[in-house]
């Protein structure tokens, strides 16, 4: 298989000046995020006790000989690990919360500060060790110092906990909290003791003083007690997974990517030792062959019958067997291989646990290598994300201690590579800053090593920066300048990679594991730039630069007219004013570079290659939908490769097909294909039923957002039934909001303003009574006044909320009318007033025509429906003239949207504009017969029913 790619192909219009080149002078892409940290540039991601924080806690309870110490360690905040930082935090609230009037608070006081001590020395020592030594993963201080901040923030949950209690709670809980006192305090010594021997910061005396008997200097880090304590509740934690959710695990898909990613790396370890092996055998072989050296000179040993191997060797080689196969994907392209598939990933991983357990303690070289690697492929493959990070993390110490004993080219090749696997487990395991620094670690190994031994190292040093580039990209959704520069690094770094591919390829063109990296490779550089987007939009919601209309062609010229409050806000605002079509056009054409290769792979293997292809389609449709309505024909194309792998593989693609068809579904209504978005949600609300259904954890946050997020859907696919006039499936889609979002599965209920408008209007037009509607319209209204009053005090916050925008009014509006028809003329003005009042200050608002150009929310196009119902209910309450008005500004709104208002809307306006003609007396005469007739005549071509028939002026005498 071959595919025809130039260097140069990023875009027809790379050479314009109007396409953002990305390059940013002045920034060094190599520098670490660390080093760029110390220039003022870097990313921190808990911040730490700067300064004005340390005058703050200086008055709440902190003992001064802590503050003072405090005030020491201000020095390093921003030249220490992250967790570092956290770590102090989380002291210092264990030394505001413990009540130093009882012998536990005492305690824990003295716990505190002899963390922050320890601290302290930790942040000197890496200060002075330069910035490669901070937030390192894959080396024990990186692993023992995230365990200790664990354990201190439990015991300083504990210590809040206590001192917050009443005396009898406090009487009755002491013995316990003492125990855990006293657990927590020999731990942290422990653990501390660990860091300290790992880093050499203890005399050889103490070393000796400290150790238990017999333990040599240089002992492994595999080999200390709670690094086997840990290993032991990870297996535990893993064996519980598989009895409790083995059912779940058997029918999931496995992820493909991060599979694939795995082969690079361990595929590369595997050859850089075939090639160290090849090299030993030749030079075993010339000696001998030489007769002057020891080995090649006398006799040759007599031949032995192979023995039978012993239980302990079956087990060994069954777990040979099962690491020469690791990376296998066992199915093609049917549901009962990939169960099948599933069922030996859970049998091997009890087998390798089972393995492991035998031989504690007596473990090989070989046999650890093995074992940690098929646990990390095997984890992974079964989505337990945090284990695998875990023993990715075990498996980089442990190359790393090699590499520290013997710094051959082997090890080197060896620890770059598993610090590459282990950049894709932190990153699935929401680590993203720890992401970034395995891949920049293992890019520093192998960059000196490039040119002399580019055979070896070309094609890691590319996984590499496909892995960089990719957690670079991914470590914030929040804008900062700085988070931008590395950004756009990400995306250099991706095209940099892109082009060592290229050179493997061009060797090597039929090889279909270089085509699927080189794809890869692509797609990040793609994500990188739509990324970028994604955080430009989004702040120019929250910062509401006036300048900025929605996206054009070029880059906008320089502005003076906007008063920027500092540098960083100028920064965003000329980044935001610099985004355009063109550059978003060499996002889209990476991502289709990225599909050309995929369709050449899922010729050969459809099963493996799909879901990738799949994902970056998706990935193209989004691209294309911030600036051009032909982002429906492909997000169809998306949409139609998830229904075909949903069909060979049942409800195993259920979030991506939701998601396909939701970001469909928001292009269809924008572009008033009402239809097609009420076929568009009707796809996507079993899937998220369906998911569910599968959760892991029944009341955690993950699963209260998925019943929110499935409720608004619900909330969504109703309005637009009413839209469509199908008013009974509009009242069983808002009832199943109430089952989705029940009370009992979510902490906090969500607003159920639209299902309680959406139910009483339906029961309104389906010929209920108005007391039935009214008990839902009336409690729903009640709700939505409370919220436009909390905006009048409060404001809006940062981001406009659509859900309470669309449902807010329509709710008020719908009780409005159903009022108006009982006679309660007062009320219904001021309910359909209020809503009228409401769209019209939210579209008056520049950033929220943005975001809503933007995000695709059509929010304002419910103003002509509330403009007939409040004209409907003038009508009848004899304000003939302003009505009047309402309905001439109703035909203006949708002359203006196009005709983009849905048909039972339109057609009412037309149908009570006629009746008002034919009613409405003008200086003594009858009404305009002949306009009324003709207005009719038009009202006739629309193809709805329209609502006046259950309006006030329908319904009561005298109309």
């Amino acid at each position: 298989m071959s595919v025809s790619i130039s260097p140069g192909s990023n875009a027809s219009t790379s050479r314009s000046n109007k396409v953002d080149d990305m390059t940013d002078p002045g920034f060094d892409d190599n520098w670490s995020i660390v080093e760029h940290q110390d220039k003022g540039i870097g990313i921190i991601i808990s911040s730490g006790p700067i300064e004005c924080f340390l005058k703050q806690i200086s008055y709440n309870g902190v003992p001064p000989a802590d503050f003072e110490l405090l005030k020491q360690f201000a020095q390093f905040t921003y030249h220490c690990s992250d967790t570092i930082r956290k770590g102090v935090r989380i002291a210092i609230g264990t030394l505001r919360w413990a009540d130093d009037e009882t012998s536990l608070g005492k305690e824990a006081q003295r716990i505190a500060s002899r963390s922050l001590s320890f601290f302290k020395e930790v942040a000197a020592h890496e200060k002075a060790s330069g910035p490669g030594a901070r937030d390192l993963p894959g080396t024990l201080k990186n692993m023992t110092l995230r365990y200790m901040v664990a354990e201190m923030d439990n015991f300083s949950y504990q210590v809040q906990n206590y001192g917050d209690s009443m005396t009898v709670y406090r009487s009755q809980h002491r013995l316990r909290y003492q125990r855990a006192t006293s657990i927590h305090s020999q731990e942290q010594k422990e653990l501390a003791s660990m860091v300290k021997r790992k880093l050499g910061m203890v005399s050889k005396i103490h070393w000796i003083a400290c150790a238990p008997p017999d333990t040599p200097m240089t002992t492994p880090s595999i080999s200390y007690p709670k690094v086997t304590e840990w290993c032991d509740d990870a297996l535990k934690r893993i064996r519980h997974s598989l009895v409790r959710h083995a059912e779940i695990m058997l029918v999931s898909f496995p992820p493909i990517r991060t599979l694939l990613n795995f082969c690079d790396f361990f595929g590369a370890i595997v050859s850089a030792r075939a090639h160290d092996q090849r090299i030993s055998g030749n030079k075993r072989a010339r000696e001998a062959d030489d007769p002057q050296s020891e080995e090649g000179s006398g006799p040759s040993a007599p031949f032995e019958a192979p023995q039978a191997p012993s239980p302990q060797e079956q087990s060994r080689t069954k777990l040979y067997e099962l690491e020469l196969r690791r990376y296998r994907i066992d199915f093609e392209d049917n549901v009962e291989e990939l169960e099948e598939s599933n069922e030996d990933a859970v049998r091997n991983l009890s087998s390798i646990i089972d393995f492991w357990i035998l031989e504690s303690g007596n473990l090989t070289r070989n046999d650890l290598d093995r074992s940690l690697t098929c646990l990390v492929t095997l984890c992974s493959y079964l989505k337990l994300v945090e284990e695998a990070a875990f023993f990715g993390e075990l498996l980089a110490i442990v190359y790393r201690e090699d590499l520290e004993r013997t710094p051959s080219l082997q090890n080197k090749i060896i620890l770059a590579n598993a610090l590459g696997a282990l950049s894709i487990l932190l990153g699935a395991d929401d680590r993203k800053l720890e992401a970034v620094r395995a891949a920049e670690d293992g890019i520093r190994i192998l960059s000196p090593l490039l040119d002399s031994n580019s055979d070896q190292v070309l094609a890691p040093m590319a996984a590499l920066k496909v892995m960089y580039a990719k957690s670079l990209s991914e470590l914030t959704d929040y804008y900062d300048e700085r988070f931008i520069l590395w950004g756009r690094k990400a995306y250099r770094v991706a095209q940099e990679a892109i082009d060592l591919y290229l050179r493997l390829v061009k060797e090597d063109p039929a090889n279909p594991d270089l085509m699927n990296s080189l794809a890869q490779a692509f797609f990040v550089k793609a994500s990188a730039g739509a990324h970028l987007v994604k955080i430009l939009l989004s702040h120019q919601g929250f910062r509401k630069f006036a300048c900025i209309p929605p996206l054009s062609e070029s880059s906008l010229p320089a502005c003076e007219n906007c008063e920027l409050k500092d540098t960083d806000d100028k920064a965003a605002h000329d980044r935001i004013r610099n985004l355009n079509v063109e550059t978003i056009k060499l996002y889209v054409a990476a991502s289709e570079l990225s599909i050309v290769i995929y369709r050449q792979l899922v010729q050969d293997i459809p099963g493996l290659y799909t879901p990738l292809l799949a994902e970056v389609l998706l990935l193209r449709a989004e691209l294309l939908d911030t600036y051009t309505p032909k982002s429906v024909e492909a997000f169809y194309e998306a949409t139609y490769i998830y229904e075909e792998l949903s069909v060979t593989f049942p409800n195993r693609f259920d979030l991506e097909v939701s998601q396909a068809y939701t970001c469909l579904a928001k292009r269809q209504r924008w572009e008033h294909d009402l239809p097609g978005t009420v076929s568009s949600y009707e796809k996507v609300v079993p899937c998220l039923l369906r998911n569910l259904e599968e959760s892991y954890l029944k009341y955690s946050p993950d699963e209260i957002d998925k019943r929110r997020s499935a409720a608004d859907v619900l909330c969504v696919l109703s309005s637009l039934h009413v839209q469509l006039e199908r008013y009974e499936d509009g009242l069983a889609a808002s009832m199943s909001v109430s089952e989705v979002d029940n009370e009992d599965r979510v902490y906090r209920r969500s607003n159920p303003v639209g299902r309680l408008g959406v139910q009483g209007w339906c029961k309104w037009m389906l010929g209920n009574s108005a007391e039935e509607a009214l008990d839902d319209l009336e409690a729903g209204a009640k709700l939505a006044l409370q919220d436009w009053e909390n905006e009048k005090n409060y404001g809006m916050g940062i981001n406009p909320d659509w859900k309470r925008m669309r449902e807010n009014p329509l709710v008020l509006a719908w009780c409005g009318a159903v009022q108006c028809a009982e006679g309660n003329d007062p009320s219904a003005l001021e309910n359909g007033e209020t809503a009228v009042q409401m769209v019209r200050e939210w579209a008056g608002k520049a950033d929220v025509r943005f975001l809503g150009r933007h995000q695709l929310e059509p929010y304002h196009r419910i103003l002509p429906h509330l403009l007939v119902l409040l004209a409907a209910t003038m009508f009848c309450a004899g304000v003939n003239r302003k009505a009047s008005e309402l309905l001439e500004e109703t035909f203006k709104l949708i002359k203006e949207e196009e005709g983009k208002v849905d048909g039972s809307t339109l057609k009412t306006a037309l149908l009570l504009k006629a009746r008002m003609l034919e009613e409405i007396k003008e200086n003594g005469k009858g009404g305009n017969v002949e306009e009324a007739a003709r207005i009719r005549a038009e009202a006739e071509t629309v193809p709805s029913k329209g609502f006046l028939h259950r309006l006030g002026c329908s319904l009561r005498g005298g109309f």
